[in-house]
């Protein structure tokens, strides 16, 4: 059975990075909402979700590319925990990427966790 990241912690993880980023918090929650998953991939030691933001929906005013990844997980079966990146490329957030510290590999099960803020 392949594994799959569950949609609650994706969107968990995006709202805190997003509550971390006051001043785009809004436009990044509004771009989650209208998101086109367009892979998703699991590792041994994270996963990777590429996304496409619906036309509709405006882009962040400052079109840089930037990496936001300020939260971590506390997860059962993890001595480090993950941390987690959300990248955003031309205004739109593009993927987000979770990773083990040290390599270790994923638990079977990602329901359980508590997020922190680095």
């Amino acid at each position: 059975m392949k594994q799959s990241i569950p949609t609650k912690l994706e969107a968990d993880v995006i709202c805190a990075i997003a509550n971390e980023a006051q001043e785009i918090s809004n436009i990044i929650s509004e771009q989650f909402k209208n998101r086109v998953i367009v892979e998703n991939k699991v590792f041994p030691s994270g996963f990777y979700i590429k996304y496409e933001i619906k036309d509709n929906i405006s882009p962040i005013d400052d079109t840089e590319s930037k990496v936001l990844g300020n939260v971590g997980a506390k997860i059962p079966g993890l001595k480090y925990g993950m941390g987690f990146a959300l990248f955003i490329k031309d205004g739109y957030i593009s993927s987000l990427e979770g990773y083990t510290y040290n390599e270790e590999p994923l638990p079977a099960d990602l329901q359980k966790y508590e997020l922190y803020y680095l």
